[in-house]
């Protein structure tokens, strides 16, 4: 958990910076990430001097494909137990949007991490969706995917008021 800790103290200064920014509206930011950054995103939100609205979470996770073998994580536990760490601190709902064909976090394992983020008290939505490409760790990065998670994610900003209801 303390990668995602030290990641979130970047993400936080990112965010005072952008909020002093005349085109950001401040009442209105979101953080997305993917892979380390969609981690550490979910720890950033834990931190009171991140004020955002939510938090799009994209195969977040940390470690993993131990051998260059996939799912063969190196400590699914812990990452488990850190899920739940990160939940109880949450303050804000997430999105959280993996593939069947997660090389890094496959279905078994994102599926316990969500669970243990929100039986701990993190407000979150889970999809997984179905497998994209060889690695479905990498759709967040193809703009040939954007049609498979832009209908969850703008339903995720309308409900958290970061996007018109109009829009």
């Amino acid at each position: 958990m303390d990668a995602g800790l030290e990641t979130a103290k970047d993400i936080g200064a990112t965010v005072a910076y952008l909020r002093k920014h005349p085109k950001v509206d401040p009442d209105r930011s979101v953080l997305v990430g993917q892979s380390g950054g969609g981690w550490g995103s979910l720890a950033a939100v834990t931190r009171d001097d991140v004020p955002v609205r939510g938090v799009v979470n994209f195969a977040g996770g940390l470690g993993g494909k131990v051998g260059g073998i996939a799912n063969n994580h190196c400590q699914p536990d812990w990452l488990v137990a850190a899920s739940a760490k990160l939940g109880k601190g949450a303050r804000v709902p997430s999105l959280w949007i993996y593939t069947e064909n997660d090389q890094y976090f496959g279905p078994d394992l994102s599926r316990r991490m969500h669970t243990a983020y929100t039986e701990a008290g993190g407000k979150a939505v889970f999809f997984l969706l179905a497998p994209y490409g060889d690695d479905g760790h990498m759709l967040f990065g193809s703009a040939q995917a954007v049609p498979l998670w832009r209908d969850k994610v703008e339903t995720f900003l309308r409900e958290i008021a970061v996007i018109s209801p109009s829009r």
